[in-house]
């Protein structure tokens, strides 16, 4: 019978032969997480003052559906770059 000697591995080649290691794939999700949230927010804030501004009134606003309408563009604009708006970091 044979012993063979067994080499410790570092926590780098650990993680490239299982194909990564915990805390990268959580950091990228909280990465998306971040980055959905300020999007989605942006786009409503926006949405909301772009409607008001185009179909709005001095004596009412833009209805909820001019909205809405309002926010999906702008979360279609948004999600067509990868830069986030410059109020919040682009991590």
């Amino acid at each position: 019978m044979t012993s063979e000697h067994l080499n410790d591995l570092s926590p780098e080649q650990l993680a490239d032969i299982s194909g990564g290691n915990a805390w990268d794939y959580a950091m990228g999700g909280l990465r998306t997480l971040y980055r959905g949230t300020v999007k989605n927010i942006t786009a409503a804030a926006g949405g909301w003052q772009l409607a008001n501004q185009m179909y709005g009134t001095k004596e009412h606003g833009a209805s909820w559906g001019e909205k809405w309408r309002a926010r999906g563009a702008m979360m279609e604009y948004l999600d067509s770059t990868d830069k986030l708006p410059s109020w919040a970091p682009n991590w």
